[in-house]
């Protein structure tokens, strides 16, 4: 019997007007064997599966964006589909709270920002089901999950004591599901297990990077009268922060349900788990965070000619995790980028512990390499990446 066998790939980009463009690819084919039968490409020969993907982008003024997105893959061989839509999306840059007037002067609330950026995400997927004995497909399962998350993170930065700025930090996440997971505990398999769905709106509220953090600058000179390089130049940017994160996994929020195993041992269950965005975070976090940046940059002198240029820029960070038992201090972490010359790149980076090795050689303990003697913090990994462009240009 004669039979028309066929695949479809298509392209489309299309902008109207200035501010809104849409852009669509995707492939489809007449039969799952089809790849197997006519492709001489190995992974679609062995990968077997088509995807589908289309956005549409609006702009608004003062950069506001808008899209949408939907996502389709489907896998030849199982016949599984699993797909993404509606994946919309809302974005707004940091704007301020309060607009100054054209011409009037400028006042402490003036610096009160704000981002906004929402998100609507669903995943459906069609699962077949399959018949052990024959192998043959004799249904399909079917799963559909979405949800709706808000972030809006207000800024302000203020200076007092006229060295030293100031900026509080704040992120807040709100989030709204249709269903929420129900938990209990299972005596014979002696952990936590679903044990239903429940079809219903609940929000969740978390307050993320609550904190505090503190900058000043120092400048340093140089100066060396025997070299075309006549004078070193030492920016100093040290800083300070403190965040705080409650340990959302606390029963008085809500979002998990906590048990007693069979050894006494307290095991939760995320009501969140099973949203198209993150599970709910737990674990109280109390960090102070440091870091010092230096930018070192050089003044030439030739005759009359007089060049500024940076010569490489260093940071160094550390953070300590107040909440935590022991190892409360992170690694040492380094951070060195050097352009000697237009067209060549130096980066290095370097991470030290302050803690001493355990006794197997694996993982740390809670001693600092200097309790017995002076030591430095003991080196970690650290590794070096340099990149040269060049340019062609054809014989003239």
């Amino acid at each position: 019997a004669k039979s028309e066998r066929w695949r479809l790939n298509f392209n489309h980009f299309q902008k109207i007007g200035q501010t809104f463009t849409i852009n669509a690819n995707g492939s489809f084919v007449s039969d799952k064997s089809f790849y197997r039968d006519y492709s001489s490409d190995y992974n679609l020969r062995t990968n077997q599966t088509i995807r589908t993907t289309a956005t549409a982008k609006k702009t608004f003024p003062g950069s506001r964006t808008l899209s949408m997105n939907f996502t389709r893959e489907e896998n030849l061989q199982t016949e599984r589909i699993d797909y993404t839509f509606p994946d919309l999306s809302y974005s707004q840059p940091a704007r301020s709270l309060f607009t100054r007037k054209a011409g009037g002067q400028k006042q402490w609330y003036h610096n009160l920002r704000y981002s906004y950026n929402s998100k609507i995400l669903a995943r459906g997927s069609r699962i077949p089901v399959t018949d052990n004995a024959s192998g043959q497909i004799t249904g399909f399962d079917r799963t559909y999950n979405s949800g709706w998350k808000h972030d809006i993170v207000p800024s302000y930065s203020f200076k007092a004591l006229k060295y030293f700025s100031f900026s509080p930090s704040l992120s807040l996440e709100e989030l709204w599901v249709p269903e929420y997971l129900e938990y209990a505990y299972s005596d014979s398999l002696d952990r936590v297990v679903v044990a239903d769905t429940v079809k219903e709106f609940r929000a969740r509220h978390l307050a993320r990077g609550m904190g505090m953090s503190v900058r000043t600058t120092l400048y340093g000179l140089f100066e060396l009268p025997f070299s075309p390089l006549k004078v070193i130049r030492h920016k100093m940017d040290p800083s300070i922060g403190f965040s705080y994160q409650p340990d959302y996994s606390d029963e008085v929020y809500g979002y998990y349900q906590t048990f007693k195993n069979a050894a006494g041992r307290e095991v939760r269950g995320d009501r969140f788990a099973n949203n198209t965005f993150a599970g709910t975070p737990q674990g109280e976090q109390r960090n102070m965070n440091i870091s010092v940046s230096n930018l070192f940059q050089g003044k030439i002198i030739r005759g009359e000619e007089e060049k500024k240029i940076d010569l490489f820029r260093m940071t160094v960070s550390t953070s300590h995790n107040f909440a935590l038992d022991s190892l409360r201090w992170s690694n040492l972490r380094t951070s060195l980028q050097a352009k000697p010359h237009p067209k060549l790149n130096f980066n290095f980076n370097a991470q030290h512990t302050f803690y001493k090795p355990r006794a197997n050689g694996r993982g740390r303990r809670d001693e600092f390499v200097w309790s017995d003697g002076f030591a430095l913090p003991s080196l970690l990994n650290w590794d070096v990446n340099m990149s040269y462009s060049l340019s062609l240009r054809p014989p003239e």
